[in-house]
């Protein structure tokens, strides 16, 4: 298994860490009225979708408490759906842990990506 996998699990870590800090605090009509935001939250949900479908399979087999296919599948949701549900601090499938900013739903928790991380060497 090639190396190159570690880059799309930083892709993926630094797009999440990306969408969790500029949605912090943000209401529904803050985010609506944002062309910019939106854009960038789509753009980083895109970003981890393309990157989760390039990681090997048995990455993803070993690291099965992660939700892979699901995260793969989120782009094409987009084209259907607003991403404020995604980002919203109050929606039902977001996670939270001690200690944790919430995250989006259909995204990896940071920490169990970063356990994946640290096993395979990148830090």
């Amino acid at each position: 298994m090639s190396k190159l996998y570690l880059e799309y699990l930083r892709h993926i870590l630094t797009e999440i860490n990306f969408i969790v800090e500029q949605s912090h605090g943000l209401e529904q009509g803050e985010f609506s009225s944002d062309e910019v935001m939106k854009r960038a939250i789509v753009r980083s949900i895109e970003i981890i979708c393309e990157a989760v479908k390039r990681l090997p399979v048995e990455l993803r087999e070993q690291h099965s408490e992660i939700d892979w296919k699901g995260i793969a599948g989120t782009r094409e949701k987009l084209i259907h759906i607003s991403s404020w549900p995604m980002c919203r601090a109050d929606h039902p499938r977001r996670r939270e842990g001690p200690g944790e900013a919430a995250i989006p739903s259909g995204m990896p928790n940071p920490l169990i990506l970063s356990r994946v991380m640290a096993f395979e060497g990148v830090y």
